[in-house]
């Protein structure tokens, strides 16, 4: 699976797009204790894609964004995957007042200080939640269990001093 992540600025955070492996969305895979807004998605192979990436952009990234900026522009710095970079994508950022900034591939151990100060806590924490289920040897960790898993160690990872660190 992949997930897509933002946060901003002021110390907050914007709600995720999980993409998951499959054909499409099964409601078995998404428990009850899962935000009415995060945006949950499949691929075949359960990475991000063109369609994906303007998704995110479009039913997230602006919503969650727009009234907060209150017609100023907003700064979106993306590493410079695939579906970051499409034609759709760069236009939806020019018609909204969105400032897209492109960090240089092969530079996130330098450029993207969201590895260490966000995505390890937030790694640690999904072990933490996770080690229960991995210590029973269960073959193969169940959709719902992991993102049960991700929705309590974001909230621990995703702190205010975390992300202004980051």
């Amino acid at each position: 699976m992949t997930v897509i992540e933002c946060i901003c600025a002021d110390g907050t955070s914007i709600t995720p797009l999980i993409i998951f492996k499959g054909g499409s969305v099964d409601s078995k895979w998404v428990p009850s204790i899962t935000l009415a807004n995060w945006r949950i998605s499949a691929s075949i192979n359960g990475w991000t894609s063109h369609l994906h990436g303007i998704e995110w952009l479009r039913y997230v990234f602006d919503r969650a964004t727009r009234n907060k900026a209150n017609g100023r522009p907003r700064v979106l710095i993306c590493d410079g995957h695939d579906s970051h970079v499409t034609g759709d994508f760069i236009e939806f950022c020019k018609e909204n007042n969105i400032k897209l900034l492109l960090l240089p591939p092969h530079t996130s151990h330098i450029t993207q200080p969201l590895d260490v100060g966000l995505f390890s806590p937030l790694k640690e924490y999904m072990a933490q939640e996770l080690a229960s289920v991995l210590r029973a040897k269960v073959a193969t960790v169940q959709k719902s269990e992991w993102l049960t898993a991700y929705i309590a160690a974001r909230f621990h990872a995703f702190t205010i001093s975390n992300i202004k660190g980051g």
